[in-house]
C-alpha cells in the first residue's frame, strides 16, 4: 500500500463526512424543535438569573451576556483586542 494513500482516503472520508453530517443534522434535528417564544424567552430568563447568582466579577458577567456563534457566552477564540478578555488574564474563577 502506497504511504500517500492513508491520509487521501482519510481527507477525503473527513470531507464527505462534514457534508453529510451538516445535512443530516439540519435535517432530523431541526424538524424535532418546536419552540414557542414564551418558552424561548423563559430559557434565556434562567440563564440571565444563573449568570447574576455566579461568583464572577461583573466583568465576567458582561461577557458571559455577549451573544456569539453557539449562543450565549464568549467563543473559545482569543482576541487580544477585546479589553474584557485582556483584563481577565491572569485570574482564575473561584
Amino acid at each position: 500500500m502506497q504511504l500517500w494513500l492513508i491520509p487521501s482516503l482519510y481527507a477525503a472520508a473527513s470531507i464527505v463526512a462534514g457534508l453529510l453530517v451538516s445535512r443530516l443534522e439540519a435535517r432530523f434535528m431541526a424538524s424535532g424543535l418546536d419552540l414557542s417564544t414564551s418558552s424561548a424567552q423563559a430559557y434565556l430568563s434562567a440563564v440571565a438569573s444563573g449568570i447574576e447568582r455566579s461568583g464572577f466579577d461583573p466583568e465576567d458577567r458582561a461577557a458571559a451576556r455577549i451573544e456569539d456563534r453557539q449562543g450565549l457566552g464568549l467563543s473559545h477564540r482569543e482576541d487580544e483586542s477585546d479589553p474584557i478578555r485582556r483584563a481577565g488574564r491572569g485570574r482564575v474563577a473561584s
